[in-house]
């Protein structure tokens, strides 16, 4: 059953760019990431993850949710880049 979830997959036709499915038993659902807001120091260290493991968990200061894998690395992306990560050249 597996089987007819890769053709879709690898038809011209198939809606699900970058998405993230599930299948088994003949059954297919999507799947998607969901994350806090978090916090960015471009310098990590463990005593910086120890100071900000309530931004790290705080899911009532919002959440995003990705079922979209480029979404995820876009948004990702734009967080180190506002923290003062140099933007990565596409030419």
């Amino acid at each position: 059953m597996v089987s007819s979830v890769v053709g879709y997959l690898a038809h011209e036709h198939c809606q699900f760019n970058g998405a993230i499915v599930d299948t088994g038993a003949g059954r297919i659902s999507l799947q998607f990431l969901s994350m806090t807001e978090g916090f960015v120091d471009l310098e990590l260290t463990p005593e910086s993850v120890r100071d900000h493991v309530s931004d790290i968990v705080n899911a009532a200061g919002g959440t995003r949710t990705f079922t979209d894998a480029m979404a995820f690395l876009e948004w990702q992306y734009q967080k180190v880049v506002a923290a003062g990560a140099p933007p990565v050249s596409t030419s």
